[in-house]
């Protein structure tokens, strides 16, 4: 019973804090929460096709469509057409440029 019981605390800290880990205790990343404001408000801007503008904490500033999020990054694609995934530990701020 101990044993389950330091497995199941260990997972637990491992998703908290190291997802690298997580295989090893035969754990997954949990999907977004959609309940979360800012989750629903990005997968708004992504349904309506807005324009945002992404600072990351290294000042440089992305524009453009949100195609996707996941738990780690966003994928932005600018007027041009070109990809970029932007780590969401990465990022300063996000703000709505225009709404269509």
């Amino acid at each position: 019973m101990q044993g389950s019981l330091y497995t199941k605390i260990l997972c637990l800290f491992l998703r908290l804090f190291n997802r690298d880990l997580l295989p090893a205790c035969g754990a997954t990343v949990a999907d977004l929460n959609a309940g979360i404001p800012s989750v629903r408000r990005l997968q708004k801007g992504i349904k309506d096709r807005e324009i945002f503008e992404i600072k990351l904490s290294t000042g440089d500033t992305f524009v453009g469509q949100l195609r996707w999020q996941d738990p780690d990054c966003l994928c932005l694609t600018d007027a041009g057409g070109q990809e970029s995934l932007l780590w969401r530990s990465a990022i300063a701020f996000i703000k709505v440029k225009s709404h269509p």
